[in-house]
């Protein structure tokens, strides 16, 4: 399963689908299936999880998240679940009414989300996709009553809350009981067409900026958190670096963490091989001038730093605000020029 949902580099828009229905082929399968081949077909990448083929233990209510900030039960949400989850730029539910709420699988991997709610309440620490990261919700059922979704409304916003993204729009159909209702719907193409021009074409008009420094990366993952912080909404930003490493630095876990911002989970992508795919995006190069003068790409700005392979902590924190400065003032001129267009 992990190797099947490995998502591999993210260069662009994430969509992340939660398929909540036990029925491989119903109509909650064939629900979320028309609005991920309408983000796709617009250039995002999608991806799918079918939570009743993962192994997800339930929550046991042992409060050790609390004192950590992480669940300890290893299984798919601790491999897997939980780092797609912060990848995504948009989360999708998608499920059918089960007593009026979710199927019992979906309802444990969102049970199993209070580890990212008490790094948000207990901790202090925000995610730095929440400023933009939204949730949609999907959800059918068979029977016509007026109140079939005020539950799954209720669970879902606060799911999405815990994970750091908003619930901005459901999409919600009764008398949904056969093979093939859905599909045969009289509004649903329309119904996802003006979901996904209102909600998702936006951040696929986003400008992208892709942020390299040397070594492990420290300073364009600053960046890259402050621009998602900050701008996400107009900008979408992307870490890079000479030599990425599979875990973050610790330092920069902990100066970040004095920002109130979460970077546990936060990527960072090769920059050679990033540089050769994005030849029209803007680059932002952190360092100092013998690095920023051997980026060769045609969308080059540098932001001069004394880089180095190892910072003291006192160093990093004033670099680490001075390049919050930079990225303010970035946001700014991008949030004036969104604000004229509208």
């Amino acid at each position: 399963m992990e190797s099947k949902l490995n998502p591999g580099v993210v260069d662009r828009l994430f969509v992340l689908g939660l398929q909540g229905s036990p029925r491989k082929k119903g109509n909650t399968h064939d629900l979320l299936s028309a609005f991920m081949d309408r983000v796709a077909g617009l250039g995002a990448k999608t991806m799918v999880i079918p939570i009743t083929e993962c192994n997800i233990r339930p929550c046991i209510g042992c409060e050790a998240c609390s004192q950590t900030g992480f669940c300890f039960i290893q299984d798919d949400m601790s491999q897997y679940i939980y780092k797609l989850l912060r990848m995504a730029d948009v989360i999708v539910m998608a499920t059918p009414m089960y007593f009026y709420n979710t199927p019992a699988q979906l309802k444990t991997l969102i049970d199993r989300s209070q580890a990212f709610w008490v790094r948000k309440y207990y901790h202090g620490l925000s995610d730095p996709k929440h400023t933009f990261r939204i949730g949609l919700l999907l959800a059918q059922g068979a029977t016509k009553g007026k109140n079939l979704f005020d539950g799954v409304r209720l669970t879902a916003k606060y799911f999405f809350d815990a994970v750091g993204a908003t619930l901005v729009d459901a999409l919600t159909y009764r008398r949904i009981e056969h093979s093939g209702d859905i599909k045969n719907h009289p509004t649903l193409i329309n119904d996802i067409d003006t979901m996904v021009t209102q909600f998702i074409t936006p951040l696929i008009s986003r400008k992208r900026f892709i942020f390299t420094s040397d070594h492990d990366g420290i300073l364009s993952q600053i960046a890259t958190a402050f621009t998602l912080y900050h701008a996400g909404k107009y900008i979408e930003a992307i870490s890079t670096a000479t030599e990425p490493k599979s875990e973050l630095n610790p330092m920069i876990l902990s100066i970040m963490a004095e920002k109130k911002i979460d970077m546990r989970l936060l990527t960072c992508q090769d920059t050679s091989t990033v540089i050769s795919k994005n030849l029209t995006n803007q680059f932002i190069s952190l360092g100092n001038s013998n690095y920023i003068s051997s980026i060769k790409h045609p969308n080059t700005m540098g932001w001069l730093f004394n880089d180095q392979a190892d910072f003291s902590l006192e160093i990093l924190r004033t670099i680490r605000d001075e390049i919050e400065r930079q990225v303010l003032s970035l946001a700014e001129s991008f949030k004036q020029t969104n604000m004229m267009s509208e």
